[in-house]
């Protein structure tokens, strides 16, 4: 958990389905940086403590116009996927 981005997810996202989730509320450490995510919403102008972390900076892309879709849910599989497009 602590390679993923959470200040960039939506907020919505971040309380009803990363916090609700049972290993992330079962973990001291994934609930801390879920609350370090909800601070960065909620006290915008402490962000500069956190604008020099790779947590903040959106991934880019270093061939242009190509852009990759790695794993998730969609509306063909019931079940969540591990597939690869480009």
């Amino acid at each position: 958990m602590s390679t993923v981005r959470m200040p960039l997810l939506k907020p919505s996202f971040l309380v009803d389905q990363v916090a609700q989730n049972p290993l992330v509320r079962n973990s001291i450490e994934c609930r801390d940086l879920v609350d370090e995510a909800k601070n960065y919403y909620l006290i915008p102008e402490r962000r500069y403590a956190l604008r020099s972390s790779f947590k903040t900076k959106a991934r880019c892309n270093e061939v242009s116009g190509i852009v990759y879709a790695l794993g998730g849910l969609n509306s063909h599989q019931p079940a969540s996927t591990s597939a690869v497009e480009m």
